[in-house]
C-alpha cells in the first residue's frame, strides 16, 4: 500500500471506532498501534483524529500546527496537509474510498479557511 492508502485505512478505522459517538482511550491506544504498524506516524494520527472532533482547537490539529502558528505557517501547513490527503494520490481505489478521501481532504480545507485571515 501507497502511504496515502495507509493513511485512508487509518481514517476509516477511527470512523469506525468513532462511529457510536465515543471514542473510547483504549480504541484509541490501539489504533494508535496499527497505525505505528502501518508506518503512520503520530502526527498524523493526531491529524486524523482531529477530524472527528468538536472542539475549535480541531483545525490547529488537523494542521499540525500550534496555536500561535503565524498566517505564513498556517498557509505552509495547509499546503503539506493538501498534498499529503489529496484523493489524487490514492492511485486506483474504489470510488468510496476516494470519496473518503475527498471528505478528508475537506476538512483539511475548513481547517485552512477558519484559521488562515489573508
Amino acid at each position: 500500500m501507497s502511504h496515502s492508502q495507509r493513511l485512508e485505512l487509518v481514517h476509516f478505522l477511527l470512523g469506525i471506532a468513532k462511529a457510536d459517538g465515543h471514542f473510547h482511550p483504549s480504541e484509541a491506544q490501539i489504533l494508535s498501534r496499527i497505525a505505528g504498524y502501518l508506518n503512520v506516524n503520530s502526527a498524523d494520527f493526531r491529524s486524523m483524529t482531529a477530524m472527528y472532533d468538536v472542539d475549535n482547537d480541531r483545525y490547529y490539529r488537523i494542521l499540525e500546527i500550534d496555536k500561535s502558528a503565524s498566517q505564513e505557517e498556517i498557509k505552509s501547513a495547509y499546503r503539506k496537509m493538501a498534498k499529503k490527503y489529496h484523493p489524487d494520490r490514492l492511485g486506483n481505489v474504489g470510488e468510496d474510498v476516494k470519496a473518503s478521501a475527498a471528505e478528508k481532504f475537506l476538512k483539511v480545507q475548513e481547517a485552512y479557511e477558519k484559521l488562515y485571515k489573508g
